[in-house]
């Protein structure tokens, strides 16, 4: 027996229709887990592997809580792979083959990586007493975001702020270089 062509397409129309509504109900049902997994606090987590909590707004390196994430980026807690070869500086490079630190540019290397923060270099070197001795920086920084996000950051990296204006060596400011 053969349907009418009008019969079929209607049929075509409501399959279409229903397979689109699952789809969508699909694509619902991710997105509402989704939210509530982005929801929920990972901050136990975070402390442990030195990550930031996207609920709390707060990461955490070397167990410390730090609130503000451009002083958690700059901190750059689990490094970034590098071209050694790519490298301009002749000190990073033998520093990259090493695990050393270059002093010049003060970054240090490990495995491959690099890390722009001497924290985060003794962290991945797994050297407690030096990262000890890093922590009083840190705290500094903590306290110095309250003032200038951009001030804290440039503590840790011996850096200048921009909008302050001032350079940092070991924690203490100085009029711009």
């Amino acid at each position: 027996m053969k349907l009418p062509s009008a019969l079929v397409s209607v049929g075509l129309l409501l399959g279409m229709g229903f397979l689109l509504l699952c789809a969508w109900a699909t694509t619902a049902r991710r997105q509402a887990r989704e939210a509530a997994i982005a929801s929920v606090c990972t901050c136990a987590l975070e402390r442990q592997r030195n990550g930031w909590c996207t609920v709390c707004r707060v990461g955490y390196v070397a167990d410390t809580p730090i609130h503000s994430k451009a002083l958690y980026d700059t901190l750059d807690a689990h490094g970034h792979d590098v071209d050694v070869a790519g490298l301009a500086c002749a000190s990073c490079r033998a520093a990259a083959r090493s695990d050393g630190f270059c002093v010049e540019h003060a970054r240090g290397f490990v495995g491959g990586r690099a890390y722009l923060s001497r924290l985060a270099y003794h962290l991945a070197r797994g050297e407690r007493e030096k990262v000890q001795s890093e922590l009083g920086l840190l705290a500094l920084a903590v306290q110095t975001v309250e003032h200038c996000e951009l001030c804290a950051a440039a503590m840790v990296l011996d850096g200048t702020c921009p909008k302050c204006r001032l350079s940092y060596q070991g924690g203490r400011p100085s009029p711009m270089r």
